[in-house]
Parts: C-alpha cells; structure tokens; sequence
C-alpha cells in the first residue's frame, strides 16, 4: 500500500506543472511594450543610481501606461499591480530604507518581464502557425513535381521549403520536439530520395506525404495549445493523471505474479531491440547531416519503428549487430543444454 501511494504521489508531482492555469494576457500593443521595457530599465538604472526623484517619475510614466491593461485580470496582470503599488510606497521612504525600495523596484521589473513575456508567446505562437502554413504549399508543389518527375522543379521547391523552414526550426522545436525529430528524419528522407541516382520517386512521394502530415499536426496542436480552454485543460491532464495512477496500482499489484526468468529474457531482447534501434538511428543522423555518404536501394527494408532505413550503410552494420545477437544466444543456450546434460 505504502509504495502504490508513493508512485501515485510520484506522478501527481509530474503532473503537477501541466494542472496550472494557462496565462490569459490580453494583446499588448508594440509601442506599450517598448515603452515599459524602456521604462522598467530606467527604473533599474535610477534606483541603482539613488536618483530616486527620477524612480518616482519613472514609476509614474509606468503607472500611465498600465492604465491601459486595466481590463486585463489575468494572475500576471495582478502581480504587475500589486508590484507598482509596493515599489511606489518603498520609493516614497527610500531615503530612509533605500535597500526595501531597491528591492521593491527590482521586484516591478520582474513582474513586468513575466507579463510581457507571457503575451509574446502567444504571439509567437500564432506567428508560427502562420509560418507552418506558408510552407505547406512548398510541400505539395514538391510533391506534384514529383508525381510528374518534374525533378530539377521538386529540388527547387524542395529547397524553398528547406529555406523557410530553418526561420522557423528553433520555435518548433520548442513547440514540439518529438514531431520536431520526425520531420527532420523526413526532410532528410525527401533530400536523399531526390539525389539519389536513379530518383527514388516511391521513397520521395512517401516522405513528403509524411513530412506534410508532420507540419499539419504540429499547426493543429499550435493552434490548439494558444486556443484551449483552462477548465479542458485540468480535465484532460486530471484524467491522465487518474490513469496513470490507476495503472500504476496495476502493474505494483501484479508485479509479484510476474516469472524472474521470462521478465528477464524479455528485457534482454528489448536491450538487443534498442541497441539496433539507437545503431540505425545514429548513422542515420550522420547521412542527415552530410557527415557520411547515403546509397540508398528500393530492394532494402525501410521501417522506422526499427530504425531501419533503406541505405548500405544503415543496413550492413544493423545486420552484422544482428548476426552478433543471434551467435550469443545461440551460444548461451547451447552452454544451457551442456550443463544440463552434464548434470544429468
């Protein structure tokens, strides 16, 4: 009992960070912004300087300006608030506690970052949708031009997509690392089918399919995520959050019915499994980047999930790791049999 609740509270913990409030900030105009970022650094620079005249006047320029986000009642928006008010009363008896009204300055300047910082991400959210979808159609002339091996005209549109993507590869990144991951492994699919010689045209229409279904998903949840309501949101990860825990009671309560030796060959075999997987991947990784060279053929396995791809180079080490697996099994199980028949 006492370990079941100890999983529990080890996933609550998890969970925790995603069970907060998303930020609501209302849009904050460009020139209001430049103006309190100018401002709160003037601030900074005023109280360090003990002008604290010139902090007065400037956290009554900041004042005039946070008129303007009245309407906004989002958490950060109350911290900025409640900030000016204290740094306005701190400044008021700074000559004689100049060490609180610094500190209450400072405090203002944070609280400010964290609100505008909020809003920017929203923005930056909605500019990359935007940017997403402006390279969608990069993608399906590259497709067409491929479908009609139109193939001088799908590299060219290849590498306009190439080109708008690396504006935007940081923020997807952010936004979504494991589709980040998946349409780089296509990119480097579409670039090695195109280059290839002859043209790999099946392998070129897979991957630029993939790679659009890609960017289609990541410009759905970008969306979803600036757009999503709080209470769907505490309802969709409290839910997780039940099953999670519920499989975790689970799986403690079974885990004493679980056989030592088949657990352990199972998990051995998952070793073998990743070992080939993280071996593919790898050299894999080194094609993408132009470190080695990519000789690509239609007759070899191209599975993901294995971290197979269609190349010699990913191939024969994968093969030789696999001949090496099965020798030692082989080997450990012929030992079994010799032990048996000499202890009988």
């Amino acid at each position: 009992m006492i370990r079941t609740l100890i999983v529990i509270w080890a996933i609550a913990l998890l969970l925790l960070p995603a069970l907060q409030p998303a930020a609501a900030a209302d849009p904050i105009s460009p020139k209001t912004k430049n103006e309190l970022v100018s401002l709160s650094s003037d601030a900074l620079i005023h109280a360090g300087d003990g002008n604290w005249d010139a902090v007065k006047n400037t956290l009554n320029h900041i004042e005039s300006n946070w008129i303007d986000m009245a309407a906004d009642d989002s958490k950060q928006a109350a911290g900025v608030t409640e900030a000016l008010s204290l740094a306005q009363k701190a400044v008021q008896d700074a000559k004689t506690d100049p060490a609180a009204a610094s500190k209450a300055v400072s405090a203002l300047v944070k609280s400010l970052d964290t609100y505008l910082s909020s809003g920017e991400e929203q923005n930056q959210s909605s500019s990359l949708k935007n940017e997403l979808e402006s390279m969608l159609p990069f993608i399906k002339d590259t497709l067409a031009k491929v479908q009609s091996s139109d193939w001088t005209g799908a590299n060219t549109s290849y590498n306009g997509f190439v080109t708008e993507w690396g504006k935007a590869e940081a923020a997807i990144r952010k936004a979504d690392s494991r589709l980040y991951g998946k349409i780089e492994v296509k990119l480097s699919g579409v670039r090695i089918a195109l280059n290839t010689d002859p043209t790999d045209q099946e392998r070129a229409q897979s991957q630029l399919q993939s790679l659009m279904e890609g960017a289609e998903t990541i410009i759905f949840y970008v969306g979803m995520a600036s757009s999503i309501e709080t209470s769907k949101l505490v309802l969709g990860t409290g839910s997780a959050a039940a099953v999670l825990a519920v499989f975790a009671f689970i799986v403690l309560k079974a885990s004493t019915a679980i056989p030592v030796r088949p657990f352990f060959r199972l998990a051995g075999l998952l070793l073998y499994n990743m070992a080939f997987k993280f071996l593919g991947v790898g050299i894999h990784a080194l094609q993408v980047s132009n470190t080695i060279s990519a000789h690509t053929s239609g007759s070899l396995p191209d599975i993901e999930a294995l971290g197979m791809y269609n190349s010699w180079e990913v191939f024969i080490p994968q093969m030789t790791v696999l001949l090496i697996i099965l020798i030692n099994i082989l080997r450990i199980e012929w030992n079994k049999r010799d032990a048996a028949v000499a202890s009988a």
